[in-house]
C-alpha cells in the first residue's frame, strides 16, 4: 500500500518517497510484462520448466516482425535531414527559420540523435512506449587561438613580429540524449501524457549511474547550480541495494547476464520532475540523500523562456482505447505474445515427432544380455543376442517409429503464422518477398497499402506526439542556454548576427513543425504513378512552370534536395539568356569572328531547353 502523497512537504525526501509508491504501485504489473516481452523478443527459454529430453526452439517470428518493422518507421520519420524541420507561418521569416533549424539539426548531430532515436524507436515497438530526454549541458574543450606578439617599431608604434598559440577553455552548449524504458519511468498514475502542463502531476526518471560521471556532468553544467555533487561521497556505500532492485537490472539477471553489484561507484540516481512553475525538482540518490531540490529549470516565465514541462518525449506504438491510459502504447511483443507461444509449441511438436520418426523407440527384454549402451543408435553399430529355441528376435529387440502427425496439425503452423502477420498487418510484399500464390498485381497493391496504411499511422504518432514535442523543448533549450559564440560556431560569424534577431517562438505568427514522414510511408508509390500518368498532359502544357514541374517528382522520389543542384533557377536561366544576346553576332560583322565559346554555349542552352520543355524524356 503506497503512502500518500505530500506535494507540499518541506521534506523532499517524503514527498518523493510517496510519489515513487503511488506511480510504482501504478506501473509494476506493467513492468512484470515488460521483463517477459524482453525474453519473448530475444527467443529466450527457461530451461528450468523444459524437458531436456524434447525440442526447445523459439521460432524467432516476433522478432523479425520488429526488426523489419523498425527500419521503415526509422527512415520515415528522420530518413532525411534536417532531422526536425519547421516553418514561420509567414513567408517574410523563412530566413530566420532557416537559421534555426540549421543550428538545431547541427546540435541533434553532434548528441547522436539518430542512433538515439533508433533506440527509443525499438522500446516503444517491443513494450508500447519509449521515453528520450534531452538535457542541455556546456561541454568542456580546449581551442588553440593565435595571438600576436606585439613589440613597439623605431617610430614608436606597435607592430606584429609573429604570432603565438595559445590553449583557452571553451564550453559549448550540446544536448545529452538519453533514452530511457518504460520501467526507467515512473508517472503520476493519472497521467495521460506528458505534452503539457495537465498532462501528468509528475515523473520520476530512474538512472543507473557513476559518481564520478555525475561530478563531471555537474561540473558542465547538467544538472543547474543548486546541484551539491559533494553530497555523494557523504552516502555510505550500500553494495548495490538499489542497483539489485532496478527492474532492468533484474530482466538481465533472469536471463543469465551478472552484472558487478558490489561496486561504490555505481548506484541509482532518481529526478523527480513536475512541471508546473510551483513544483519541485530533485535529484535522489541511492533513494538516501537529495543532491538538489528546487524549482524546475525549465519553467516558463519572462526570464528563463523555458518549456514548463517535465523534460521528457514519449513515443508510443498504436493507442490503448481507453481514455485512462493514453499515456502506454500497445507493443506488437505484447499481442503476439501467445501466438508466438503457440507457434514454438506446434513446431516443438513437429521437431519431436521427426526425430522420433528418424531414431525410433527401442524395446528390449531384460536379463537377456541387452544393455542400453547397445540400443543407441549408430551407423554400422552390431548387437548379439542369444535367441532360444522358438524365439523370434522381435520378441527382445523391438523399435517402433510411431505414428505422423495429423495434416491438420501443418496447416495450423500456416494459421498461427498468417494470424501473426494479420495482427500487424505484415504481409510478405510488405517483407519484399515474393508472395505465394496467384494474387494479382492490384490484390498485391491492397495488400500493401493495407500494410503500409498502419505503419503510417504509427509515423503519425511519432511526429506529432515524440517529434513536435521534442522539437519544440529543444528550440526552448536553445532559447534559454544557447550562447553567441556557440551560435558562431555552428552558423558561422554572417549567419549568426541574423540569427539572434528573433527565436523561432517570438516569431510573428508562429510556426509549424513540416514533418512530412507519414505521408511518405504509404502515398509515395501512389504519388508516383500519379505523376508518372499526368506528366505528358503536363509536359503539353503551355502554363506549366517547368522547374516547379520537376521539384514536385523529385520529391516523390526522395530527391527533393538535389533540384537546386540539378536544375537551374529562372534568374539563371535569365541572365544566361542574356549573355547570349549580348554575345550575339553584330549585323554586317563575319560569322567567323563569333568565338568558338560562344557556339558552344548557345548548343548547350538549346539542349537544356529542350530538356526542360520536354521533362518525360530521360526519366
Amino acid at each position: 500500500m503506497s503512502t500518500p502523497i505530500d506535494f507540499d512537504a518541506t521534506d523532499g525526501l517524503k514527498l518523493f518517497r510517496g510519489a515513487y509508491d503511488a506511480a510504482y504501485d501504478h506501473q509494476e504489473q506493467r513492468n512484470v510484462a515488460c521483463e517477459r516481452w524482453y525474453q519473448v523478443f530475444h527467443g529466450f527459454l527457461d530451461m528450468t520448466t523444459r524437458n531436456p529430453a524434447l525440442a526447445n526452439i523459439s521460432i524467432p517470428k516476433i522478432w523479425s516482425i520488429i526488426r523489419t518493422n523498425v527500419p521503415k518507421e526509422v527512415r520515415a520519420a528522420i530518413g532525411r535531414r534536417p532531422y526536425i524541420d519547421f516553418k514561420p507561418e509567414r513567408e517574410d521569416f523563412d530566413e530566420l527559420g532557416r537559421l534555426q533549424v540549421k543550428a538545431q539539426d547541427q546540435l541533434l548531430e553532434l548528441g547522436g540523435f539518430p542512433y538515439k532515436f533508433v533506440v527509443t524507436t525499438f522500446l516503444k515497438s517491443v513494450f508500447g512506449t519509449g521515453f528520450l530526454e534531452n538535457r542541455p549541458y556546456y561541454q568542456h574543450d580546449i581551442q588553440e587561438i593565435l595571438m600576436p606578439k606585439i613589440s613597439t617599431g623605431y617610430d614608436g608604434m606597435p607592430r606584429v613580429d609573429g604570432w603565438d598559440r595559445t590553449a583557452i577553455d571553451i564550453y559549448r552548449l550540446r544536448y545529452k540524449l538519453t533514452p530511457y524504458a518504460p520501467w526507467e519511468f515512473l508517472v503520476d498514475p493519472m497521467a495521460v501524457g506528458i505534452e503539457d502542463e495537465e498532462g501528468c502531476r509528475y515523473g520520476i526518471k530512474i538512472q543507473i549511474a557513476s559518481k564520478r560521471a555525475i561530478k563531471k556532468l555537474a561540473m558542465e553544467g547538467a544538472y543547474g547550480k543548486d546541484f551539491d555533487a559533494d553530497r555523494l561521497d557523504a552516502v555510505p556505500d550500500d553494495y548495490g541495494t538499489e542497483l539489485h532492485q532496478h527492474r532492468g537490472h533484474a530482466m538481465l539477471r533472469s536471463m543469465g547476464y551478472t552484472l558487478p553489484e558490489a561496486d561504490s561507484d555505481i548506484g541509482v540516481l532518481y529526478r523527480y520532475e513536475s512541471p508546473d512553475s510551483m513544483g519541485r525538482y530533485m535529484d535522489v540518490w541511492n533513494d538516501r540523500v537529495i543532491l538538489r531540490d528546487g524549482p524546475n529549470p525549465y519553467v516558463k516565465d519572462k526570464i528563463t523562456k523555458g518549456h514548463g514541462l517535465i523534460n521528457m518525449s514519449r513515443m508510443i506504438h498504436n493507442i490503448d482505447p481507453h481514455t485512462q491510459m493514453q499515456m502506454w502504447g500497445e507493443g506488437d511483443v505484447g499481442i503476439l505474445e501467445q501466438l508466438g507461444a503457440l507457434l514454438n509449441d506446434l513446431f516443438n511438436m513437429t521437431l519431436n515427432n521427426h526425430m522420433f520418426a528418424n531414431m525410433g523407440k527401442s524395446y528390449y527384454a531384460r536379463g537377456r544380455g541387452i544393455s542400453e549402451q547397445d540400443l543407441v543408435h549408430q551407423a554400422g553399430a552390431m548387437v548379439s543376442v542369444d535367441v532360444r529355441d522358438g524365439e523370434r528376435l522381435d520378441d527382445l529387440v523391438r523399435t517402433d517409429y510411431g505414428q505422423n502427425l495429423p495434416s491438420d496439425h501443418y496447416n495450423l503452423l500456416k494459421v498461427v503464422e498468417d494470424f501473426m502477420d494479420l495482427t500487424v498487418n505484415q504481409y510478405e510484399v510488405n517483407r519484399g518477398e515474393t508472395s505465394k500464390g496467384d494474387q494479382t498485381l492490384g490484390e498485391l497493391g491492397m495488400l500493401r497499402e493495407a500494410g503500409d496504411t498502419r505503419q503510417e499511422l504509427n509515423v503519425k504518432l511519432i511526429e506529432d506526439l515524440f517529434l513536435k514535442d521534442f522539437g519544440h523543448k529543444a528550440l526552448c533549450h536553445n532559447r534559454q542556454w544557447l550562447k553567441d559564440d556557440d551560435v558562431e560556431e555552428l552558423l558561422g560569424e554572417e549567419d549568426a548576427e541574423k540569427f539572434a534577431l528573433a527565436h523561432p517562438g517570438d516569431l510573428p505568427g508562429g510556426y509549424n513543425m513540416s514533418l512530412t514522414g507519414s505521408d511518405r510511408v504509404v502515398n509515395q508509390q501512389v504519388k508516383q504513378r500519379a505523376l508518372a500518368v499526368l506528366a505528358p498532359e503536363v509536359a503539353a502544357s503551355p502554363f506549366v512552370n517547368l522547374r516547379e514541374w520537376h521539384r514536385i517528382r523529385f520529391e516523390a522520389h526522395d530527391l527533393g534536395d538535389e533540384v537546386d543542384a540539378v536544375f537551374i533557377t529562372e534568374e539563371e536561366m535569365a541572365m544566361r539568356q542574356q549573355q547570349m544576346l549580348q554575345q550575339a553576332p553584330v549585323p554586317g560583322e563575319p560569322e567567323s569572328s563569333v568565338p568558338a565559346e560562344r557556339d558552344m554555349t548557345q548548343a548547350g542552352q538549346g539542349e537544356i531547353a529542350g530538356r526542360l520543355m520536354h521533362p518525360t524524356e530521360g526519366m
